[in-house]
């Protein structure tokens, strides 16, 4: 694990942000949650929180998750302008994830 942290921080402070995006938008999701360690990972932490009634962290890490599904619709392709239809998705995506998410951490107490 302090492998992969280690790896993290060098990628971090050697590339400046459009390198990070690059990155972001190569990024194979498929491949991504076809790997044992991504599910491990994930069911562990979803064990511990469930057993822990963390509900809110669990809808917070879906956000998250949610979030990183549509950031690709904002990340134009090498330098290109972003579509009007891309944009309108993301924007919905993202006022529908802060609605959801302040509803559960604020309204519903």
């Amino acid at each position: 694990m302090r492998e992969y942290w280690d790896r993290l921080v060098q990628f971090l402070s050697q590339n400046d942000l459009p390198t990070l995006v690059r990155s972001l938008r190569d990024v194979d999701w498929a491949e991504t949650t076809r790997s044992p360690f991504f599910w491990m990972v994930t069911l562990l932490v979803l064990v511990v929180l469930v057993w822990r009634k963390q509900i809110r962290l669990i809808i917070l890490m879906a956000s998250v998750w949610a979030f990183l599904m549509l950031l690709p619709y904002v990340i134009p392709p090498e330098e290109g302008a972003i579509p009007l239809r891309d944009l309108l998705v993301f924007v919905g995506g993202t006022l529908m994830l802060v609605v959801i998410n302040l509803y559960v951490f604020f309204m519903r107490e």
